[in-house]
This record gives C-alpha cells, sequence and structure tokens, in this order.
C-alpha cells in the first residue's frame, strides 16, 4: 500500500452531532462511525444493488444530474474515501467500481484472471475464460440458436449487439468486447464513466486538499497513486481475518502493578490468562450457555454467522478496533493490560452460611480509543482459572464470561 502511504497521516475531522471527534476518541469510535455510515448508505436500494459478489451502484435511468441523489452520492464517495483511510476497502462495495475510480473503466474491465478470479461469481468467470479463449480467427460463437451459451450469453450483455462482432476479429476488437462484457456483469453498463451517478461518487472520493509541507499547489486524493491500482485494491479486499494466529500474534499482555505481588503464583495466573484467551478466541461460533442468555446481546450479524470459526475473533476485533477485520497498520497492536487488585481478605467463608465469597467480580473493560483492554486478577478470576483446563471442542466458564463482555461492550458501543 505504498501509494497510499503518504496520506495515511492526514488529520480528518469528523463531526458527530455539533462536536468534533478528536484526536483524543483514538480510533475505534472513529472507525465504528465510518463503518457504520458506509453500512447504511450501501443498505439504501435506491442506489445501490448486488451484482456479482459486491454491492455497486444501482444506475439511475435519467443521464441528467438529480440534485439530491447527486448530494448523497457525492456524500457516499467521501465516506468511501475515509473506509480507505482508515480501515481498509468498504468489502461490501464493488472493487470494480474502487478500480475504475483509480484505474479508468479500461483497466478496470481488462481481462486480468488475478483481479477478476477472487471477486466475481464462478460461472461468470467461466464464461469471460470461454470468450477470453476463443481464438481470433473464429467466431466467438458457433450459432444464433436459443441453444448456443455463448450467443445467448453476449445477447443479454446491455449495449451488446453479438452480431456486430466479426467472425476474425483484431486483438483490439477481442478485447473490447471482453471488456464490455466485464464492465456489463459487474457494473450494470459498458461504460459507467459517463453516468452521473458514478461521476459524483467519483467526485466525493478524489477530495481536494490543500497545500502542505511545501507543495505549491492543491492536490486530489487519485493524483498521489501510481496507476495501475489493482495490486493495492486486492490489498485492500484483503483485509478480512483468516486464521486466528493472525490474531494472536498482535496481542501482547502486560501487567500494570507486576511489584504488589503477595502471592506467589502472579506469573502463573498471568500464564493461565494467556491460555484461556487463546482457548477462547480459537472455539468457533458463540460459546454454548443453557438459557441462551447471549440472546438479547447477540444481533442478526452475529446470529446469522453462529457457527463462524472466526466469528469470535471478528467480534473481539470489532470491539477493540472498530472493525471486524485486520487493521492496515501492519505495526499494530491489541494490548491487554492485567492489573492486580489485591485483597488479601478473599477468598474467605461466610460463617452464618457456609458459602466461600470470592469477593468482587472480574472486571473488563475494553477501550476501542487505544485498542487495549484492562482485566482485575483478583481471587474470583483465579478461580475461573484454576476451576478447569482449556480443551478443544469444549467451552470454558472464563470463555463464556469473557463472551458476554464483548458482546455487552459492543452493543453498548454501536448503540451510541
Amino acid at each position: 500500500m505504498g501509494e497510499g502511504s503518504a496520506f495515511l497521516g492526514l488529520q480528518v475531522s469528523i463531526i458527530i452531532g455539533d462536536e468534533p471527534m478528536n484526536a483524543a476518541v483514538g480510533k475505534g469510535p472513529r472507525n465504528e462511525t465510518v463503518v457504520r455510515a458506509v453500512q447504511i448508505l450501501l443498505s439504501d436500494g435506491m442506489y445501490w444493488m448486488e451484482r456479482e459478489l459486491h454491492l455497486t451502484l444501482r444506475l439511475h435511468p435519467s443521464r441528467t444530474a438529480i440534485p439530491a441523489r447527486s448530494c448523497m452520492l457525492r456524500a457516499t464517495g467521501f465516506i468511501f474515501l475515509l473506509h480507505f483511510l482508515f480501515i481498509g476497502a468498504p468489502i461490501r462495495a464493488s472493487p470494480f467500481l474502487f478500480s475504475t475510480i483509480f484505474d479508468g473503466r479500461q483497466t478496470a474491465s481488462k481481462f486480468d484472471l488475478d483481479f477478476l478470479t477472487p471477486f466475481m461469481t464462478t460461472s461468470s468467470l467461466a464464461i469471460v475464460r470461454t470468450l477470453h479463449s476463443v481464438p481470433l480467427n473464429q467466431p466467438m460463437y458457433a450459432s444464433q440458436s436459443a441453444n448456443c451459451v455463448e450467443f445467448q450469453f453476449l445477447l443479454n450483455i446491455s449495449e451488446m449487439d453479438p452480431t456486430m462482432i466479426a467472425a476474425k476479429r483484431s486483438q483490439q476488437e477481442q478485447d473490447g468486447v471482453l471488456g464490455t462484457v466485464i464492465s456489463s456483469l459487474t457494473l450494470g453498463t459498458a461504460d459507467i464513466t459517463h453516468h452521473p451517478d458514478y461521476l459524483n461518487v467519483e467526485y466525493g472520493f478524489n477530495l481536494s486538499i490543500d497545500a502542505f509541507g511545501g507543495q505549491d499547489r492543491a492536490h486530489h486524493i487519485l493524483e498521489w497513486f501510481a496507476t495501475p491500482c489493482k495490486e493495492l485494491i486486492v490489498a485492500a479486499f484483503n483485509s478480512q481475518i483468516k486464521g486466528i494466529a493472525e490474531l494472536l500474534s498482535h496481542i501482547e499482555f502486560s501487567q500494570v502493578n507486576p511489584t504488589d505481588d503477595p502471592w506467589g503464583d502472579n506469573a502463573e495466573t498471568v500464564v493461565l490468562l494467556k491460555q484461556f484467551i487463546t482457548h477462547y478466541l480459537t472455539e468457533p461460533g458463540h460459546p454454548a450457555l443453557p438459557g441462551n442468555i447471549y440472546d438479547a446481546l447477540i444481533d442478526d450479524e452475529y446470529k446469522s454467522s453462529a457457527n463462524d470459526p472466526l466469528l469470535r475473533a471478528k467480534l473481539f476485533l470489532s470491539v477493540l478496533t472498530g472493525y471486524a477485520a485486520i487493521p492496515i497498520d501492519p505495526s499494530w497492536k491489541i494490548k491487554c493490560l492485567i492489573t492486580h487488585d489485591w485483597n488479601e481478605e478473599f477468598p474467605r467463608t461466610d460463617e452464618a452460611t457456609g458459602i466461600e465469597d470470592y469477593g468482587p467480580d472480574v472486571s473488563v473493560f475494553f477501550r476501542a480509543c487505544f485498542q487495549t483492554f484492562s482485566i482485575s486478577n483478583n481471587a474470583r478470576l483465579r478461580l475461573l482459572l484454576l476451576c478447569e483446563t482449556p480443551e478443544a471442542g469444549c467451552d470454558t466458564e472464563f470463555g463464556r464470561f469473557f463472551h458476554g463482555q464483548l458482546l455487552a461492550s459492543r452493543q453498548q458501543y454501536t448503540g451510541v
């Protein structure tokens, strides 16, 4: 993401209500705000529709700009830019739309398997590959009958008259036909770059930045990119977490007050905490819990992915970073701060009831602003860590507790 590094340090002010979100708030709330804005924008069926594996513009029949629509799409383009700057690509939005913004229509619609394969359906990719493999000196379809798959496919492409395609073609004609096919499949039209809907999104994305750092003039964002940017776009869309190890390697554990250590098992407690958190993140889906007490905290997104092996990792990331994906900063870290909450009175036995009292509950605080969470090491935590051993395929009491804390934090955080 070399071309983008120049503007990663831009100071962008986000306004919530009447107050600016200043630097002290940190990255988590900022990221969550941008992610939520993109979700709201892409959910509007008047502007967006599904094509291939992503959402792209639902192009208005009018080729004359509509003021209210233009305003909305310019704002959308700007929010897309913020998402790229802070987090990476808006995963649900079409990579072909962004390729067109960065590189232009010709590059975005070029037959490039490295770019097409991850972003097109298997069936569409198969027919595009078939058309590409036809020799230049042979017709692109065998006949004009209803049984000819290639002819019927081309006939259904917008702005395409397959009878105009020469039986013997130049390379330019072949590439042009394939470009029309790819652009129509992915963006809904042979050339989106002249449509006012697209132009407004591009306008909002291509932010003008005042001169700084010795620059002699203002610059637009797209001037800072060396085209083609397909590798950058693939990398930006490749931020989804693929394995737990990818997350675990970025979690750091540290003790806030390690010198106050009246117990000899302090170091052992820290080691056990690492093991239990690692075990929790490694297990799939929601922990099994009688009574389904998580129901009030689990939204539709997490219910629909209940068996996802990466569900817990995504939840953990969304609470700590504001987005359920790997941060774009290669040096990112999530820090676990272990606070030793010493109280020599616990555990103790209640003389009246004979019940053993382990004192205050374990407290967990998530600070998405700074990608940290703190957990109190007290008698009750040690009870959770010592009462059982983490085993693959089995949930622990600590895991259930930690999951509930994450869900509660996420609900409170995203409900603001």
